[in-house]
């Protein structure tokens, strides 16, 4: 039992399963599946996720007395005892991200296991199922632009939630001028408030959710959420951004190289000696 290769795998499977939408916009019912499959790699193995026969001690779990499973808390099932680790932050929410298991985890010996069945594991094949989000190419253009705004304004990225709106509304102007017109902000539904730290890229039929301001810390991030059923809204114009459109990105430094490594050219040569003189020794046994 190793806690620390959770993380890992439960990537692999949001990967695997084409990122199906965990956060802000899912239900219940959605990541209670997703996870469940997750669990499903763990206990029974997977070809390609979790390679090997797994170990039946890995488990989902509820709290019991009719609650639902958990959406976010793997366990671990050793005799009587039963152990909890939480994997995803902000299930349910924009902004949610996976987290590393650790140490012993949480004693919740007296809540109720819930062995995953066989048909909730993934399909096996020779790679994850979904090809790389465009999210990430997407990722390498816009970052050095979010950098540049968050330069300037980096006080409204640590301010209330209407000054991380702001931030993201200046953030998504400027990436749908300089990097890709389908980029906006996005919400819910028409109701809803704009979100405070998820962008929305419009795909053909689709909307992808990329988080760039970490809901708990308020750190930058880049984190892709997956298709949402959710509403593209136009950023507005800031007529105080033109020094930052008409600026050039610094492009990311490149590995300087590494120093030559100084040569002990006596030492090349008794290397070349003693190979010589092994090689006369085995022609005068062999003569």
């Amino acid at each position: 039992m190793d806690p620390t290769v959770l993380r890992p795998i439960l990537e692999r499977t949001h990967q695997a399963l084409g990122r199906p939408n965990i956060g802000g916009g899912s239900t219940r019912e959605q990541r209670n599946q997703f996870f469940l499959s997750f669990v499903a790699v763990m206990h029974y193995g997977h070809p390609v996720l979790n390679p090997g026969p797994g170990d039946s001690r890995w488990v989902a779990k509820s709290a019991g007395g009719g609650r639902p499973q958990s959406d976010d808390m793997i366990a671990f099932q050793d005799g009587g005892s039963l152990r909890g680790w939480d994997l995803i932050l902000g299930s349910g929410a924009d902004g949610f991200r996976f987290i590393d298991a650790s140490g012993p985890g949480e004693d919740i010996t007296g809540q109720e296991p819930i062995v995953p069945p066989r048909s909730a594991l993934p399909p096996a094949g020779p790679g994850p199922v979904a090809p790389p989000s465009p999210a990430t190419g997407l990722q390498v253009k816009a970052e050095p632009w979010i950098g540049l705004v968050d330069a300037r304004f980096r006080h409204l990225r640590l301010g209330s939630e209407d000054q991380q709106r702001e931030w993201m509304a200046r953030v998504a102007f400027v990436l749908r001028a300089k990097v890709d017109a389908s980029i906006g902000q996005k919400r819910a539904d028409a109701s809803r408030p704009i979100s405070r730290n998820t962008l929305g890229v419009g795909r053909t039929g689709a909307l992808e959710a990329i988080a760039i301001i970490d809901e708990h810390t308020k750190e930058r991030v880049w984190q892709s959420l997956g298709t949402v059923d959710q509403v593209l809204v136009d950023p507005p114009s800031f007529d105080d951004m033109a020094d930052v459109l008409t600026a050039a990105p610094a492009p990311s430094p490149s590995p300087s190289p590494a120093p030559a490594q100084a040569v002990d050219l006596d030492a090349v040569k008794r290397q070349l000696m003693a190979i010589q003189d092994a090689a006369a020794a085995a022609l005068r046994l062999l003569s």
